[in-house]
């Protein structure tokens, strides 16, 4: 990470992360980091994700974040299109999106030779 200016924002590349994956299985854990401006825990911000399959669907919540860097297990819900994307979203305490990264589902899926 980059110094910053205290007190400053700056945008985190790849907040979210797949982690734990298993070859052949669509289940992965989903680790967050992020932390506030001042470096401390980000207590009462929330990961949530939906499946646009074309368009966007419900919003789901895997949780809480629980430090600078939580994880969270996710199951790619059945019937998920192969060229369905899963966007990931850490939300403030007020509901507002304050980073998102977006996978293919075929990144959790691991094709059967």
């Amino acid at each position: 990470m980059n110094a910053t200016e205290t007190g400053s924002t700056q945008p985190l590349i790849n907040t979210f992360e797949p982690v734990n994956y298993v070859t052949g299985s669509v289940h992965v854990s989903i680790g967050v980091f992020f932390t506030n401006p001042n470096g401390s825990a980000a207590v009462g911000y929330s990961a949530a994700y939906y499946i646009e399959d074309p368009g966007p669907g419900p919003t789901h919540s895997l949780g809480l974040l629980t430090g600078t860097y939580s994880v969270f297990p996710f199951t790619l819900p059945s019937g998920t299109g192969q060229y369905a994307v899963v966007v990931f979203e850490l939300l403030d305490p007020h509901g507002s999106v304050v980073s998102s990264t977006s996978l293919y589902a075929t990144y959790f899926v691991t094709p059967v030779l």
